[in-house]
């Protein structure tokens, strides 16, 4: 299938007049006040009124343009006299919006959806990287370079891939935290905020590294 909006958008609207030409032409017929054409009609704008929705456009949606020009070559050959064929074609796209395009939406934007634990978790994890920068600060001030401290530095090679898969985990949902997962990494942070002590706050911040990793999808 394929997944570029922007041309969704313009085969979206060209099967649209399309089908609104179409429409006219059997009104034109049949008349304005035809039960079944004022049904189609309101098929019609709550079919396509589902792309409206500016959330719809947020993530990619897989389309079948192939499927999508047939209907629209079909649409366009029907005979407007031909009211039951013509009822029965634009049914036909109708249900492939709703049931295989906008299905597939749904599904696409579900799968790219951050759940609300995991974007916590990664909210106490830009708050425990935020308070290693303080500590880094007051460590200096104290003397100690943590940059080029010989027990830091190696601990901090360790932590940033670790802390790069674990962001990648979360952002792409292949982890799905809880609460406790929120409270854990909370804790950590505060306990990485308030080490005065050298020692106390390397354990700390090998800890942050060791959770991360234990949270880690399975290879």
């Amino acid at each position: 299938m394929t997944t570029d909006n922007e041309r969704f958008k313009v085969i979206l609207h060209d099967a649209r007049l399309i089908s609104l030409s179409k429409f006219q032409m059997a009104q034109a017929i049949f008349g304005a006040t035809n039960a079944d054409l004022i049904a189609l009609g309101k098929e019609i704008d709550t079919s396509v009124g589902l792309f409206n929705d500016p959330a719809v456009w947020v993530s990619p949606i897989p389309f079948e343009e192939d499927k999508i020009t047939t209907f629209m070559i079909e649409i366009d050959q029907c005979d407007p006299n031909d009211l039951p064929n013509f009822l029965k074609l634009m049914r036909s796209f109708l249900t492939y919006l709703k049931d295989k395009v906008m299905k597939a939406s749904r599904e696409e934007r579900r799968s790219n959806t951050i759940t609300d634990f995991n974007l916590k978790v990664l909210d106490s994890l830009l708050i425990a990287q935020r308070n290693i920068t303080g500590r880094k600060t007051f460590f200096k001030n104290q003397g100690v370079d943590l940059d080029t401290n010989s027990q830091f530095v190696p601990l901090q090679q360790a932590q940033i891939p670790v802390l790069a898969a674990y962001r990648s985990a979360l952002n792409n949902n292949q982890v799905q935290s809880t609460e406790s997962d929120v409270l854990i990494f909370k804790r950590i942070g505060e306990g990485i905020k308030q080490s005065t002590v050298l020692s106390k706050f390397l354990s700390f911040y090998g800890m942050l590294t060791n959770t991360m990793k234990s949270k880690l999808p399975q290879a």
